[in-house]
């Protein structure tokens, strides 16, 4: 590529007599043309420390730079500016969410320079209180084993069915140490997903179905014939299942879903990452599994639920912010210096 002034190639850059060095227009370099100023290559590392896990990228220059992560970096001559620019998303980017590392602006024996760079959102804080949700459609299940950061519960009416036992359950939780626990539901109708377990994924079974009664079946765009319709809910579950494993989806399971149930655990203390929350129900949906070397595993459970953690906050109660994805890109674009 080069410059062109109509049809005779630019050799040489002057505005006002002065000669122009570099030349950048939307963050690329369009003079000199040939060899052009190398953004450094990103390098990156995670840090744990006690207030958290955090996102760090660091670049080498040949020569010592002018600023901050958090405002920005100039080479000495004043020609680029150099930007870290964030993201959650790889959509969405915004600079000013970097600031210095403790340790930066190290020289290099050859007389290069590192710039280490920490992003101002942690993975996670180390100190923090949570809210924990476990939530589900999974109907006709019962309860046999609530875990809080891995250890199980004492609870005294296990089982609890759910959501005929959702008082009780919200009950026993308040009694076990845990104040402000709820236990809530709301009405839905009846109706079933079904998925086809393979070597290859799981694949959506079609069901065609209304007031709990399946009346048609389609998978990967082939109507599938069997020998029952119609398919009564929730009666007809395990006739259903089997009838499509004879009719050659071996791996098929059916997953009945009614009232959604929710479980709340508010303001829990965690330190890091100990903020898990699971159920155990019963029965169980169990699946054919294989690893990535498509070797058969057998049969999983399918008997858990996996709550979430939210609403982080410092143990005071003040909002926190974590990320767990995160990116990084450096800017380039004109720096102090410009021609009179």
């Amino acid at each position: 590529m080069s410059l062109h002034n109509g049809n005779r190639r630019i050799t040489k850059l002057v505005h006002n007599g002065v000669s122009a060095r570099l030349l950048v227009k939307n963050g690329r370099q369009i003079w000199p043309c040939r060899n052009p100023y190398p953004l450094p290559q990103l390098e990156y590392r995670m840090d744990h420390d006690a207030t958290g896990f955090w996102f760090e990228v660091g670049f080498r220059s040949p020569e010592a730079l002018t600023g901050t992560a958090a405002t920005g970096w100039t080479d000495p001559r004043g020609y680029c500016r150099l930007d870290l620019l964030a993201s959650q998303n790889l959509t969405t980017w915004a600079e000013g969410l970097f600031v210095d590392c403790a340790t930066t602006a190290i020289e290099n024996p050859d007389g290069s320079w590192d710039y280490w760079s920490r992003a101002t959102i942690p993975v996670y804080w180390q100190t923090l209180m949570v809210d924990l949700t476990a939530t589900t459609t999974r109907g006709g299940k019962s309860i046999t084993e609530v875990s809080v950061k891995q250890i199980p519960v004492t609870l005294p009416n296990y089982p609890y069915a759910m959501p005929a036992d959702a008082a009780t359950l919200q009950a026993d939780l308040r009694a076990a140490g845990y104040p402000g626990a709820t236990v809530t539901s709301t009405s839905a109708d009846l109706t079933a997903t079904a998925r086809n377990h393979t070597v290859d994924g799981a694949f959506f079974i079609n069901l065609t179905q209304s007031a709990g009664t399946i009346t048609a079946v389609v998978y990967r765009g082939a109507a599938l014939s069997l020998p029952n319709y119609p398919y009564i809910l929730p009666g007809d579950q395990a006739t259903l299942q089997a009838d499509l494993r004879t009719a050659g989806l071996s791996g098929a399971v059916v997953m009945l879903h009614d009232d959604p149930w929710t479980i709340t655990l508010p303001d829990r203390p965690a330190v890091g990452q100990e903020r898990q929350f699971a159920l155990t129900i019963t029965p169980g949906d169990p699946f054919k599994q294989w690893n990535l070397f498509g070797v058969y595993l057998g049969e999983a459970p399918g008997n858990d639920i996996k709550g979430t953690s939210g609403n982080v906050r410092t143990p005071s109660g003040d909002p926190l912010l974590e990320a767990d994805k995160q990116f990084a890109r450096m800017r380039i674009t004109r720096g102090t210096r410009v021609l009179p």
